[in-house]
């Protein structure tokens, strides 16, 4: 993952306009108008168009944490390990 120092879109946060972000979609798939809740730091639900960016600090630390839920459903729950990710050095994005 390149190392970003200028994601002003991401946040209005200083702090949180740099580092390593990673972008992904989830999708219930016939499920529809289920909540999806992916959390790494703070829980964030998605909206209908299921994309969420994260702001990743610490891979071998940190996981990805996805719940998937509907009334009259079994609720889903993954967890993503970040380990095996690759995180350019700062300067080389």
């Amino acid at each position: 993952m390149n190392y970003i120092d200028d994601y002003t879109g991401f946040s209005s946060n200083p702090a949180e306009q740099v580092g390593h972000y990673i972008v992904l979609h989830f999708d219930t798939g016939a499920v529809a108008d289920a909540k999806i809740t992916v959390t790494v730091t703070n829980p964030v639900v998605l909206d209908d168009d299921g994309i969420v960016v994260l702001l990743i600090r610490d891979k071998d630390q940190q996981t990805i944490t996805v719940v998937a839920e509907k009334q009259d459903y079994a609720t889903v729950r993954k967890v993503y390990r970040l380990t095996d990710l690759t995180l350019a050095p700062q300067g080389q994005g």
